[in-house]
């Protein structure tokens, strides 16, 4: 109809409102693009690549190994493959994992480059080649041997690339995996020997235990290189559904807010329309048409983008998990979802605002919408006669926009909570590094050995461990240590800094607590993972503020007695200096160094991710003020103009209008907080689920200042952009009003 040629001169005259619509729409789309086919086809490649490579059910290790595999396989219908695990420095603090190739369990997938060949043939983990900058057909040197770089590969078990279990950021910087073929692991004579398991059979376990003694039986789910990369993959399905559509209501709410403005404005056209012979629905097309315009356009601009920077960040993430790609899958479902689910949002927001003027009689439309501003029930209550001039209009333009102001405060509020998200991500995890983890943690090397010892002749100090699972439920899983009370390495604290005695007393990890819901004085029963049979009541004395491990720690010589040793058993020490002893002897051994220089690079990332955030948050505070402001403006053009007439200078008119929205974007930054903190702990709840990892939200003052210094900021600059508009307005203008 030629009703509609309008609009576009409509969008021109209100550039602030339906732009910036359109804007938020796209980032929206783009997000939702981004974020949904990423997680669409990393969960289909994670499930394949398991599946197609035969993940592992069980890791194990034995005192005395096992000769008759295909006899053993047999018998209790799983999949056994032996595979030895050898570290190797390769420069000063960089260390590989060699493996020699399996055929059967955690089978490596090939990703770029040819299958090895020949003995000194190697395969690297692709982040780890990125990080040195090692390219296919180049040689590396491992303990004066050369290697030459057949190709780029990822193994089941190793998809989240950890150092240790206890490790909490993979650091390809300093720790990568390799892949040997076995006649060379053979030729090495090194390392240690796990068995991988496809299938987890309770008799296996029994079996191994009677006849080769079990030292470890780590099942999937625990181990943190699978489920860490699992958890993440999930996370992002979540983030996928949720931060698009808090994005769009914010959109629909902007948006509702501008078509009203418009229809109120319009209502004496409108009821020509209808003088005319126009139905309603024809009118309510014509109106719609606005959203549908803004959705389409915003819809299709984010969705472009969506998929241009899809291939380059699903390449980052990949190999960011060390995960091949199998599949690529544009889902075209997702795509057209993208286009089509801001109209969903927008075009029933649009159309209820528009009903409500479409209720009105013709007669009370062409009389145009009123003019008088009636006093709500709080503008009575609230007495204003005490108050200077401007503190009244302040307060009085306040309490006539309240869904305005409300919108604004909305507006600021989801700004703030992207704003200020990274920032406790940061906080939370630097008291973790710094403090949780540093003053709890004295010593440097932890050495664990492959069998059980009864004379410390090495040095350090000795503890021994034991797995067990939570008697009331089987998957919390975790470790017993028994260390001597007088122990200097290993300090636990309560909450205001001091340290427990260890002598008969039995204290848990802060991350226990928090998954368990244990507390000091509660009754602890677990479970032997070792021993099925064997199962033992604790008492718990008291919970250290240890963030970092499910773990339980009570004197040596209690846990020895529990598990009918001699006193003085232990399988591991704690020491400031490497120990002398064979490899042939050792299961393995974490570096603190090592631990720190991961955190510490793992956090390098996290820099540009504030600044992504900050840019984002920036972004949608500015508009979602500009355009409340310009609405404001629009709708006291003829108080601006008379107080022109009254004599008032442009800087007093700017003060008076502009600055009444300093309320709602402090009370937004501030309500942002409190919103931030439960936000991050339910993600953090998600994520960390399995995980023997707990993280305490912290917040540190000066991120606070500085956030709030941001969203002030784009809160002056949004009154910078508006002066234009408050300096536009005619003295003129009141006698127009006067004479509508």
């Amino acid at each position: 109809m030629s009703l509609n040629k309008r609009i576009w001169r409509i969008i021109q005259q209100n550039k602030a409102q339906y732009v910036s619509s359109m804007v938020l729409v796209a980032l929206s789309c783009l997000l939702f693009t981004l974020l949904s086919v990423m997680a669409f086809n990393l969960q289909t490649n994670e499930e394949q690549f398991i599946k197609d490579y035969a993940l592992e059910d069980v890791k194990t290790v034995v005192q005395l190994p096992i000769p008759n595999i295909p006899e053993v396989e047999q018998a209790f219908g799983v999949q056994i493959e032996p595979r030895y695990e050898f570290d190797v420095e390769w420069k000063p603090q960089v260390t590989l994992r060699l493996f020699d190739e399996s055929a059967k369990v955690n089978v490596p997938a090939l990703i770029e480059g040819s299958p090895l060949q020949g003995n000194n043939d190697i395969l690297l983990s692709p982040s780890f080649a990125k990080a040195h900058n090692v390219q296919l057909g180049s040689e590396i040197t491992l303990d004066g041997e050369a290697y030459h770089v057949r190709g780029l590969m990822a193994v089941p078990d190793y998809i989240y690339a950890l150092k240790t279990d206890s490790d909490i950021m993979m650091d390809p910087q300093a720790f990568g995996v390799a892949v040997i073929t076995k006649e060379k692991m053979q030729e090495l004579k090194q390392g240690t020997l796990y068995y991988n398991i496809k299938g987890n059979s309770p008799e296996l376990k029994a079996y191994l235990e009677q006849r080769h003694k079990l030292l470890l039986w780590k099942p999937v789910t625990e181990n943190p290189r699978y489920q860490l990369a699992h958890s993440k993959i999930q996370q992002t399905v979540d983030l996928a559904a949720k931060i698009p559509a808090i994005m769009l209501s914010l959109t629909c709410l902007l948006l509702a807010t501008a078509m009203w403005r418009l229809v109120k404005m319009e209502f004496t056209q409108i009821g020509t329309l209808y003088a005319l012979g126009y139905k309603k629905g024809e009118i309510l097309r014509h109106y719609l048409r606005f959203p549908l315009l803004i959705g389409l356009i915003g819809g299709v601009v984010g969705t472009v983008l969506g998929m241009l920077c899809l291939a380059p960040m699903l390449g980052y993430v990949a190999m960011y998990f060390n995960l091949p790609m199998l599949n690529v899958d544009w889902s075209p479902a997702y795509l057209a979802g993208s286009v089509l689910i801001p109209l969903v949002f927008l075009l029933p927001a649009a159309a209820i605002v528009v009903w409500r003027a479409l209720r009105l009689k013709p007669v009370t439309l062409m009389r145009g919408h009123s003019k008088t501003v009636k006093t709500g029930r709080l503008m009575r209550k609230i007495k204003l006669s005490k108050l200077s001039f401007t503190a009244k209009f302040k307060v009085r333009e306040l309490l006539r926009n309240v869904p305005k102001s409300l919108l604004m405060l909305f507006g600021v509020m989801l700004a703030s909570v992207f704003l200020l998200f990274g920032f406790a991500a940061q906080s939370s995890i630097d008291y973790i590094v710094k403090d949780s983890f540093g003053d709890t943690y004295k010593y440097q090397y932890n050495t664990m050995f492959n069998k059980l010892q009864t004379e410390n002749t090495y040095g350090g100090e000795v503890y021994n461990m034991l797995p067990v699972a939570l008697t009331r439920n089987e998957d919390v899983k975790f470790s017993l240590y028994g260390v001597r009370p007088d122990m200097k390495l290993l300090s636990l604290q309560d909450a205001d800094g001091k340290e427990f005695p260890l002598q008969n007393k039995t204290v848990i990890t802060r991350a226990l607590a928090e998954s368990t819901g244990l507390q000091a004085g509660d009754t602890l029963a677990v479970r032997n993972l070792l021993k099925d049979d064997q199962y033992y009541d604790l008492k718990i004395d008291a919970v250290a503020e240890v963030y970092t491990g499910n773990a339980v720690y009570l004197p040596l010589d209690i846990l020895n007695y529990h598990l009918k040793l001699p006193e003085t058993s232990f399988i591991g020490v704690y020491s400031l200096q490497p120990l002398d002893v064979e490899s042939s002897q050792v299961l393995r051994v974490e570096n603190r160094a090592d631990v720190q220089r991961a955190l510490d690079s793992a956090l390098e990332p996290m820099k540009y991710t504030l600044y992504v955030t900050g840019a984002f948050a920036f972004v949608i505070a500015l508009i979602v003020i500009y355009v409340i402001t310009s609405l404001i403006i629009e709708e006291n053009k003829g108080n601006i103009s008379m107080l022109k007439v009254l004599g008032y200078t442009p800087k007093e008119i700017n003060g008076l209008v502009l600055n009444a929205g300093m309320i709602p974007v402090i009370l937004g930054y501030l309500l942002g907080i409190p919103l931030t903190l439960s936000s991050l702990e339910s993600l953090l709840k998600n994520s960390l689920q399995g995980i023997d990892m707990a993280i305490p939200i912290q917040f540190d003052p000066l991120h606070l200042v500085f956030g709030f210094v941001i969203i002030y900021g784009t809160y002056e600059l949004s009154k910078l952009l508006s002066k234009k508009k408050v300096l536009s307005v005619s003295m003129a203008e009141s006698l127009k009003m006067q004479r509508d």
